[in-house]
């Protein structure tokens, strides 16, 4: 939608006037960073602070220890954060997000690819997904097919790098060990943590890195000091755009919903409504995929978003019944000790 075109839509929807375009507005959101935030900006950010005059801020890295201890403080930087399904649950169970008006969204944007329904204090806006990803100059016929062939290095042989790509302890990690295992996806929770340790010391010595930001594994197989990575489809896919012999497997990937929530006591919570209703809708989620590579939640983007381009992304049918959704409650029952005996795992 022109710029323009989504002026007149919040004209009309009363969120433009005289009165309002003449005050000093903001709103504050955090994501990740890199790439990824980069097209969070072009696709909606931007836009948005257009056509509103609403100033949108940027921060990144909205880990739950950063939310809890802003919310506990009682001095909250945030308006918005941008969480995982198993972060917004980690923080929800300390209260530490304000209750959505839905009121004040779009009924159409809510009609979504999601697997939780709708949250009282988040909404969906994307799921992404992090699996495998190779380098195909390595591996030219026999392809790594699952995370028992990223275990298998006689077969498949060459270093690897594994962790939490988005820097965040086990999330993920855990999973991929009890694949490799032998464990079904429908099986896969309530987690084994000491068994999938038992199975990461068996790959432990053919680890050149154990990653802790979602650039580092992608970074890893461009250098080529890896062969194989846990790393995030989109990455994966801006790769090999961009020329790179690498490509991701969608089997056993692990896909999660990523949400927009207004954490407690933020100090621009009607600014917030307006930039996550403006996030949903579906000419903003089609912009956003077709900038990047994740999963759009609003169905009726997909309308607009080319099936050469739907392939590759979270949400396109064939993709996502190869993969499983991560169980965000037990994640956020579990985190902090499941992440501390990570931490002291990992440095042995």
């Amino acid at each position: 939608m022109a710029i323009a075109g989504v002026a007149g839509l919040l004209l009309a929807l009363g969120w433009l006037g005289p009165a309002s375009l003449a005050q000093e507005r903001k709103v504050v959101v955090v994501s990740w960073g890199g790439d990824y935030q980069d097209a969070l900006r072009e696709a909606y950010w931007k836009p948005f602070q257009q056509a509103t005059g609403i100033k949108v801020i940027e921060d990144t890295r909205p880990l739950p220890p950063r939310i809890k201890a802003m919310v506990e403080s009682g001095k909250m930087e945030w308006d918005v954060v941008d969480l995982t399904d198993a972060q917004h649950m980690e923080v929800r169970n300390i209260g530490g997000f304000e209750k959505i008006d839905y009121g004040k969204l779009d009924a159409d944007s809510l009609k979504m690819i999601d697997r939780r329904g709708h949250l009282t204090d988040a909404v969906m806006h994307q799921m992404a997904s992090v699996g495998i990803a190779y380098r195909t100059d390595v591996f030219k016929t026999d392809r790594p097919k699952g995370w028992a062939d990223f275990w298998d290095v006689k077969r498949f042989p060459g270093p690897r790098a594994l962790g939490a790509p988005i820097g965040a302890g086990a999330y993920g990690t855990i999973e991929a060990a009890l694949l490799a295992d032998g464990v079904p996806l429908d099986t896969l929770y309530p987690l084994d943590v000491d068994r999938a340790l038992r199975k990461l010391r068996e790959l432990k010595p053919h680890v050149a890195k154990w990653t802790t930001t979602a650039a580092m594994p992608q970074q890893l197989l461009v250098d080529k000091e890896v062969v194989m990575a846990a790393v995030f489809s989109a990455r994966t896919y801006i790769l090999q755009q961009k020329g790179a012999p690498i490509d991701f497997v969608w089997n056993q990937a692990m896909a999660f919903p990523m949400y927009l929530a207004i954490p407690k006591g933020a100090p621009n919570r009607e600014n917030a409504h307006r930039l996550i209703d403006f996030m949903l809708r579906a000419e903003a989620q089609a912009r956003y995929g077709n900038i990047y590579y994740y999963g759009v939640a609003n169905r009726k983007a997909y309308d607009t978003i080319p099936a050469s381009r739907s392939r590759f992304l979270t949400t396109f049918p064939e993709n996502l019944k190869l993969q499983f959704v991560q169980d965000a409650e037990w994640w956020g029952k579990n985190a902090p000790l499941v992440n501390e005996k990570w931490n002291q795992w990992v440095l042995r």
